[in-house]
């Protein structure tokens, strides 16, 4: 099969790239799957990402995605929420994730797939184990505002998707 892997660093500027410069991609292949996860999904909006997608999968081609997101919009995940908003960058959560895909063109495939709790990221926040510290100052704010981290729902939206078929007219 011909997959195209979005989730790698080089991938993330290449498509960060075409997206500033308003220049399509230079693929002259269709894929049968694109895998979009790692940088790009954190720095591109993914409605984006999504549409880019569509432009560059044959007619059967799957997406597949690993997206971080939070399980709901819980108090504790909503300040999460829009503490990253202010000083990182945005996060929604899964329901939102995938409304934006299927806005995008795509349904969902299998019963494999959805939010997966990730509760081993709020621990190692929470425990100062990452050299990235900027979820940390957001843990130290929310515990300001009387909100226990810990109760953040963080997770990934695990998918593979297809195109909606067109409707006939």
């Amino acid at each position: 099969m011909e997959w195209a892997d979005w989730s790698t660093p080089m991938a993330a500027m290449q498509l960060i790239q075409s997206s500033l410069l308003g220049v399509a991609m230079e693929e002259a292949d269709r894929h049968e799957a694109i895998v979009v996860a790692g940088p790009v999904v954190e720095l591109l909006p993914l409605a984006e990402v999504f549409e880019m997608a569509a432009r560059r999968l044959n007619s059967a081609g799957r997406l597949v995605g690993v997206i971080p997101c939070l399980r709901d919009n819980s108090p504790e995940s909503q300040l999460f929420m829009d503490l990253a908003a202010e000083q990182l960058w945005p996060y929604c959560v899964a329901e939102e994730l995938m409304e934006t895909l299927e806005e995008s063109g795509f349904e969902l495939e299998g019963e494999g797939g959805g939010f997966a709790a990730v509760p081993q990221f709020v621990r190692a926040v929470i425990d100062d184990e990452l050299a990235f510290k900027g979820f940390r100052k957001i843990f130290d704010e929310m515990e300001k505002q009387g909100y226990d981290p810990i109760e953040v729902g963080w997770g990934e939206l695990r998918f593979s998707a297809k195109m909606k078929e067109a409707d006939e007219d």
